[in-house]
């Protein structure tokens, strides 16, 4: 029997064929996933397999492996020959894909005058590995628009930057969402003097264009922006979930995808509400976080809809209420749980976490991120894995430092330093389909990278990904990240330098591949 990779490969293609060739030719009815399985390091991988003559091949169905991961194929011996005989004994292979490189410079999407043109930016992969990334920009004399640029599935060609929305009112609040269809979908609010609404456009995959700025019919507010997909996935919508001065409200894209549902008020929030969160699950089921209340006196909040039964939960309290939280962030895992980070307090900061169970359908306690200390954390971000697992990075005192959520023993490692040259503040990460783990984090001077690779249970060194010009200081303004289901990353950030005086700055990209 010969395979393709071979036994403990290393540097593997994603794209490679895994093949297996034996000394007979195979029944094709045995070549199924009873007999054949793909499996990462986080468990199985979907997969199809086919026989022709005497090889079997296999491929994932998502069309390509994920870089720096290592996989295993294990033939069983209920695979057989055409006249009956099965194989042996059973068969394992291991082989272990290549790693990606980052661009060796970053791309420039737009020239700007100033950087503090710039004051939102957002990223997403569509399912063919193209880019996307929207941010605001103002206008000569004018307000802000939302701007929006789209790579090649290379990454190394982009379009220019397309204009979204019009210029006669204020564009704020970007989200940016692309779907298995392949469509890409951003919304953002538009201010005048007499008010804000809510603006929806859609990125045609095939050609590029994005439509015509649609005004949604939604309560005056600031909105947040999932897409939810029935467990048949034939039914993947958008949902939204918005924030207004007395109100927490959610509406969903229609069956159409054309129109949108009435929208739904969550809660009344008499003393006021803001910086809602919403995640969806592959089922459909949605989670709503939000913060309401007076500074002196805010509490986080949290409502679940179980898309079966069709309703929300009772809004519960999820922190103890001291005061002042900040920079919120979401992840749901395939099986429903929800995992919630912010920091609470003001001169003694702590970053926290709670989560929602799946299934017992309950908020747990929350808990400190890093129970030993106290004092000045900073935004606590997360990133979710397939099988569950909770990677938690945030900024403190002395560093930037990290801890991960066993899905499978339901704890959380003990807080460690991520490393030198990541500063003081823990920026964004995400995981890939294979378990990855990348963060990026503003260090003042130049944007680091760096990679926790799941098959060596550690961290890379740190990587920096832009650096200001000879005699220059660079200022950046909050990057954002994509991660594609191949393992391909994508960071965008502002930048400026002032070299003799002159100031310069641009929309600048660079992308893992």
């Amino acid at each position: 029997m010969g395979t393709t990779p071979a036994q403990g490969a290393t540097g593997v293609s994603r794209v490679a064929a895994i093949t297996a060739t034996f000394n007979a030719p195979v029944a094709p009815a045995s070549a199924s996933g009873a007999n054949i399985r793909l499996a990462s390091d986080l468990g199985a991988v979907d997969s199809v397999a086919t026989a022709e003559a005497a090889t079997v091949s296999l491929r994932p169905r998502s069309g390509s492996l994920v870089a720096d991961a290592r996989y295993t194929v294990d033939w069983a011996t209920g695979l057989q020959d055409i006249t009956g005989r099965s194989l042996s004994a059973p068969v394992s292979l291991q082989f272990t894909t290549a790693g990606m490189s980052w661009s060796a410079r970053a791309t420039a999407l737009a020239p700007l005058s100033d950087m503090n043109e710039v004051n939102a930016r957002v990223a997403s992969f569509d399912r063919d590995g193209r880019l996307v990334v929207a941010w605001t920009q103002a206008t000569a004399g004018g307000p802000p628009v939302l701007m929006a640029a789209r790579s090649d599935a290379s990454g190394g060609n982009w379009s220019a930057a397309a204009r979204l929305s019009d210029a006669t009112a204020s564009a704020g609040n970007p989200r940016l969402k692309c779907l298995d269809s392949g469509a890409c979908h951003a919304i953002w609010n538009r201010s005048t003097t007499t008010g804000t609404t809510l603006q929806w456009s859609q990125l045609d995959a095939r050609s590029g264009t994005w439509s015509a700025p649609y005004t949604l019919p939604v309560p005056e507010g600031l909105w947040d922006l999932a897409s939810t997909t029935a467990a048949t996935g034939d039914d993947e919508r958008l949902m939204l979930l918005g924030w207004t001065r007395d109100s927490v409200t959610a509406v969903r894209q229609d069956a159409s995808k054309t129109g949108w549902e009435v929208p739904i008020t969550l809660v009344v929030v008499p003393s006021g509400a803001r910086t809602a969160r919403l995640v969806a699950d592959r089922a459909g089921n949605l989670t709503a976080v939000w913060i309401e209340g007076l500074i002196s006196s805010e509490r986080l909040m949290g409502s679940h809809y179980d898309a079966a039964r069709g309703a929300w939960t009772v809004p519960a309290q999820l922190d103890d209420g001291v005061n002042n939280i900040s920079q919120l962030d979401v992840v749901t895992d395939s099986a429903g749980s929800v995992t919630v980070a912010y920091a609470q307090g003001g001169f003694d900061s702590r970053a926290r976490v709670v989560r929602w169970e799946a299934a017992s359908g309950q908020w747990g306690t929350f808990r400190n991120l890093d129970p030993a200390t106290t004092g000045l954390d900073r935004r606590a971000a997360l990133a979710v894995d397939p099988a569950g697992n909770v990677t938690a990075v945030w900024g403190s005192s002395n560093g930037t430092r990290w801890s991960r959520y066993n899905a499978e023993t339901r704890t959380w490692s003990a807080p460690e330093l991520m490393g030198a040259g990541t500063g003081g503040g823990s920026g964004l990460i995400a995981a890939d389909p294979a378990g990855n783990v990348t963060a990026v984090s503003d260090t003042g001077t130049g944007i680091a990278v760096l990679r926790f690779l799941l098959k060596d249970q550690a961290w890379t060194p740190v990587t920096t990904i832009s650096t200001p010009p000879a005699g220059a200081t660079m200022f950046t303004a909050g990057p954002a990240i994509a991660v594609h289901r191949d393992g391909s990353v994508g960071v965008t950030w502002t930048q400026a330098s002032d070299v003799a005086g002159s100031r310069s700055a641009a929309q600048l990209v660079n992308v893992l591949r």
